[in-house]
C-alpha cells in the first residue's frame, strides 16, 4: 500500500535485510539482527520492536507451564540472542 508503514515480524539477519531493503518501516522481533543489518536499519530510519519480554517471561516460566524441554532450550537460545542484539 501507498503512504503507509509496514512491519514485518523478522528473526534472522536474512529476513530483515530483505524486509528493510522491501521498505518495510519496523522489525517485531529481531533477535538474530547482525551489526550489518542493524546499521542499514538505522540508515533507513527503520525501527526494532525485540518483544523481548516475551522470551524472559517464556524462560522463567515455560517449564512451569507444560512446555516441553526442548522448546525451552530453543527459548533460551532465541533470548540470549536478542539480549546481544540489543
Amino acid at each position: 500500500a501507498a503512504n503507509t508503514y509496514v512491519m514485518a515480524h523478522a528473526y534472522t539477519a536474512r529476513a530483515i535485510r530483505r524486509a528493510i531493503e522491501c521498505g518495510v518501516r519496523t522489525i517485531e522481533h529481531g533477535n538474530l539482527v547482525d551489526a550489518d543489518t542493524a546499521r542499514l536499519m538505522a540508515e533507513k530510519g527503520a525501527f526494532a520492536v525485540p518483544t523481548q519480554v516475551t522470551y524472559e517471561m517464556l524462560a522463567e516460566y515455560g517449564e512451569r507451564f507444560g512446555l516441553p524441554a526442548d522448546s525451552v532450550a530453543k527459548i533460551e537460545d532465541v533470548r540470549q540472542a536478542g539480549r546481544n542484539a540489543l
